[in-house]
């Protein structure tokens, strides 16, 4: 079922990425147009995305499926020894590969959808042919790629910090609302019991 799902919202993200880079590019908001003109895109754009997102998933359960079972054989007794010392150093290796293949895997999904989707509307090649499009720019001007990666991880870094310093503003206004209210509360009652 949460395949199912992912799997529909992925669709519907691939035809919103379509939608919206050609609202970006006619300066027009439109929905019917762009559904129907970027279907065949967006079909192809959203069997890719499908595949980084299976494989992330997948690499996420995998390596945490081994830390579990590595934990908890280590605490049940079973890797004791020489031989349960081989397998934890076995296991560092492993999971420093699974480490790297998450954020590769991220950075090709943001290729996807910030360089790829474009290039196809552009160009009306399929998302594979675009791919290598975009292989042959990077390999090009790897320089401008690196500096766009550099550009959008400061930005989301900065929006990051922006929400977690509103959260921590929030929750402070929110504690000096609660401190307000209880010091009325307590001079509210002292005047009641006073005029008693």
């Amino acid at each position: 079922a949460f395949g199912v799902v992912a799997a529909v919202v992925l669709w519907l993200n691939a035809r919103g990425v379509f939608m919206y880079a050609d609202a970006v590019a006619t300066g027009r908001a439109e929905v019917r147009r762009p559904w129907r003109q970027h279907a065949a895109a967006a079909s192809s754009y959203f069997g890719w995305s499908l595949g980084i997102t299976f494989a992330m998933v997948f690499t996420l359960l995998f390596a945490g499926g081994l830390v579990v079972a590595t934990v908890f054989a280590f605490f049940a007794g079973r890797l004791q020894g020489t031989g349960g010392w081989l397998i934890l150093a076995a296991m560092v290796p492993v999971l420093v590969l699974l480490g790297l293949a998450i954020p590769l895997l991220a950075l090709a999904g943001l290729a996807l959808r910030d360089f790829v989707a474009p290039l196809q509307i552009a160009t009306g090649l399929p998302c594979g042919a675009a791919a290598r499009l975009l292989e042959s720019l990077v390999v090009a001007q790897p320089g401008a790629f690196v500096l766009y990666l550099l550009l959008v991880n400061t930005i989301r870094s900065f929006s990051t910090l922006r929400n977690v310093v509103l959260v921590l503003v929030l929750v402070a206004g929110a504690i000096g609302a609660l401190t307000l209210f209880q010091e009325a509360t307590a001079t509210a009652t002292a005047v009641n019991e006073q005029t008693i």
